[in-house]
């Protein structure tokens, strides 16, 4: 037996989806980590869920990243500095690969390792500094990482991604007059 918070009828659109989560975006903003996990079977709607269209139906990422933006112009205002850095990787048959990597080639080997601190990071992946109030920037991240993923036929799907992908975003503010 699973229960559950919220459940989204058919034709509740991303903004329902997104006010239902936008506080976990300001637990971040506020300092806290934060994992938004988007789980069900193929063809359910994940990436969608997750990533949008990209052609005017914004999905989870870049509505987070919408949101840090107007945050981050307000709190510049007051003396705050940000730097927002992000990766995107994905899990397919048991490799990791950088969906944001420079070139089309995939010869680049990664790895989870723990740090002393029992912090995981995954090495090697591209790292892209990011103004989220960028909107062409934000979008080329999430069209790159698009294009990245991999994809095959499902009986369900036939243009399933076939992996599990992982969006990170790094979030760093610095007020220099108040040494926080």
């Amino acid at each position: 037996k699973f229960s559950f918070d919220r459940v989204f009828a058919p034709n509740e659109g991303q903004d329902a989806v997104f006010g239902e989560v936008s506080e976990f975006v300001q637990s971040a903003l506020d300092g806290y980590n934060v994992c938004l996990f988007s789980y069900g079977q193929t063809g359910s709607g994940k990436t969608y869920t997750m990533q949008g269209t990209g052609s005017g139906q914004m999905g989870l990422i870049p509505r987070s990243i919408e949101q840090i933006g107007q945050y981050k112009s307000t709190l510049e205002a007051d003396g705050w500095n940000y730097s927002i850095h992000v990766t995107f990787l994905e899990i397919y048959n048991e490799s990791i690969r950088d969906l944001l990597r420079e070139s089309d080639e995939v010869f680049v080997k990664h790895e989870i390792k723990i740090g002393d601190d029992g912090n995981r990071t995954v090495t090697n992946l591209t790292v892209k500094q990011l103004d989220p109030n960028d909107k062409n920037a934000v979008s080329s991240v999430l069209q790159l990482a698009a294009r990245r993923r991999s994809v095959a036929s499902t009986d369900m799907n036939a243009v399933s991604s076939r992996s599990h992908s992982v969006f990170t975003l790094n979030l760093t503010a610095k007020h220099e007059e108040r040494n926080q």
